[in-house]
């Protein structure tokens, strides 16, 4: 688990997130909105830490009320990645996979992986100019409670603005 560069490049990284907002995008519609830091709220951000802090790929529980799914996360610097599995017996496949990234212009890779292998809405060339979260539907999504489904977005949205912030400290 990395830092960004360094303290200087963080705090501009944050700054600029914080200033202009992150495309969230959802790649398999191409449905894409602005999320603010202002929409988490700091206590869900406080709750959510642990997971980027111990983020090393490995599947761990997801904060939800039942323990009906688990959450994969990498992070690299200014950016992370996440899949989220379903902890039924005889699903190994996610259900969705997302990324945020803080440096567009070093995200080609990460945006690629994301287009892989299913077909999407948004082009593998057309990255956003600014930080962004995307979000891959995985085919087993429609398998899953309505209730999980419907929370999904919010949660995206909450990890990425607590992934923002722990840039920010980490320098």
């Amino acid at each position: 688990m990395k830092a960004a560069t360094n303290p200087i490049q963080a705090s501009s990284l944050v700054s600029v997130a914080r200033a202009s907002g992150m495309d969230h995008l959802t790649l398999n519609t191409g449905h894409k909105r602005v999320t603010l830091a202002s929409e988490v709220e700091p206590e869900v951000v406080q709750m959510l830490m642990p997971l980027v802090v111990g983020a090393n790929g490995q599947p761990v529980p997801m904060p939800t009320a039942e323990a009906t799914h688990t959450i994969s996360i990498e992070t690299d610097g200014t950016s992370m990645r996440a899949s989220i599995h379903p902890t039924q017996r005889g699903f190994s496949m996610p259900v969705v996979t997302f990324a945020v990234c803080l440096v567009p212009d070093a995200g080609h890779k990460l945006w690629a992986e994301l287009h892989r292998p299913m077909p999407t809405a948004t082009r593998f060339s057309g990255a956003p100019k600014r930080p962004w979260i995307a979000v891959r539907l995985e085919l087993y999504l429609e398998l899953q409670a309505p209730e999980f489904i419907d929370l999904l977005g919010d949660f995206e949205r909450c990890l990425a603005w607590t992934f923002v912030e722990y840039v920010s400290s980490s320098n």
